[in-house]
């Protein structure tokens, strides 16, 4: 009994640190076929609805406001094919139009940033919310 004490008392010292898991499925849960065949094209072709609708609440402005740093960044690192991301006073449709570009950009470089994945998730969670997607088994 002692060495289970010991082990759950070194296991709870190592993850009291931790404040989160990141757990990557892609392929271990789900084909990866299912990624590329289905998750990103559904993306590409959902992205202005799914902007237009959810623009005004926080966690998709915060998405957008990420993409936005991260197009400013590009754009002064001169990465070739950047699309930049107009300002919060733009037009909304103005600014949708740009994260489109943008998005479309970054999934066709298959660029793995932070800002873009966290987008995706949000549309996928959505995208399974309404039913329009199902996991693959």
């Amino acid at each position: 009994m002692g060495d289970k004490k010991r082990l759950a008392s070194e296991l709870e010292s190592f993850l009291s640190g931790i404040k989160v898991f990141l757990i990557d499925i892609e392929g271990t849960t789900t084909p990866l076929s299912f990624t590329k065949e289905i998750l990103f094209p559904y993306v590409a072709d959902n992205l202005q609805n799914y902007l237009e609708t959810h623009f005004d609440e926080d966690g998709c402005l915060c998405d957008i406001e990420s993409l936005r740093q991260l197009a400013k960044q590009d754009e002064e690192s001169k990465v070739i094919g950047a699309t930049r991301i107009s300002n919060t006073d733009a037009d909304k449709n103005v600014i949708i139009q740009d994260v489109v570009a943008n998005v479309k950009w970054q999934m066709s470089q298959n660029r793995k940033t932070t800002a873009l994945k966290q987008l995706q998730g949000h549309i996928w969670k959505d995208a399974y919310k309404l039913g329009e997607i199902k996991g693959d088994s």
